[in-house]
């Protein structure tokens, strides 16, 4: 058994018996499926998002990259998924954190300026713009 049907495997929710042979649009989400079938068809081979659908019906968001080859003079679609679910909760919470660092700068009566690794200013709020 190949590790790249494992994770699939994993990923998916689908033990690897049921996942040979399964049409590959039946890994996304309804709404997506028209669009994935579409870049299926045209051969599309640049990296795009879409939504991956779990046995259990969950979403979660992938990201596919696609190509097309050929093997034993048959054309072949060889294709990575990967999970983005991590990579979101990690850009959600960096926003969070943004969102919280601005309101105690500027909301702070004390001048607060920023540098970087040149000890160039790269920020500064309300109350050193009044200093």
């Amino acid at each position: 058994m190949e590790a790249n049907t494992v994770l699939l495997s994993q990923l998916s929710g689908y033990p690897v018996s049921e996942l040979i042979g399964m049409a590959v649009v039946d890994l996304f989400a309804q709404e997506v499926r028209d669009d994935v079938k579409a870049k299926i068809q045209t051969g599309y081979e640049k990296i795009y998002e879409s939504v991956g659908l779990t046995k259990a019906g969950a979403t979660f968001p992938v990201e596919v990259q696609a190509r097309e080859f050929l093997h034993e003079n048959r054309r072949v679609r060889c294709a990575a998924i990967r999970n983005l679910s991590e990579r979101y909760k990690v850009m959600d919470e960096l926003r969070e954190s943004e969102t919280k660092f601005r309101a105690v700068v500027t909301g702070a009566h004390d001048a607060i300026i920023m540098i970087d690794g040149h000890a160039k200013i790269i920020f500064w709020n309300k109350a050193a713009e009044r200093l």
